[in-house]
């Protein structure tokens, strides 16, 4: 179950400009007029399908209570937290730039 973390330590050391600008593209994904509210739900199943790091970071930024969750069969399972909108691109980027 360390798989998907591990996958994204080695995306934020080893191609740290490429995952802050995708971070940056899947957050400003985020729109109030969508059903699918700032997209969580299609991100966190196009992770579970492709298991893009990236899309990792944004789930644990926007889930309930930064609790990480997966499911037996590897699939994240949590859901989102309406109120935030997860760490900010430009943030991120200084975080991930940091490591």
């Amino acid at each position: 179950m360390l798989e998907p973390i591990v996958d994204l330590c080695a995306s934020i050391i080893e191609q740290t400009s490429k995952t802050a600008k995708r971070y940056s593209q899947v957050w400003h994904g985020q729109t109030t007029a969508s059903t699918d509210y700032f997209n969580f739900n299609s991100v966190r199943e196009r992770y579970n399908n492709e298991k893009d790091p990236v899309d990792l970071l944004y789930l644990v930024c926007r889930c309930v209570k930064n609790a990480v969750r997966f499911n037996g069969g590897g699939r994240f399972t949590q859901s989102h937290d309406k109120r935030r909108l997860g760490m900010a691109p430009d943030k991120m980027a200084l975080a991930i730039e940091g490591v």
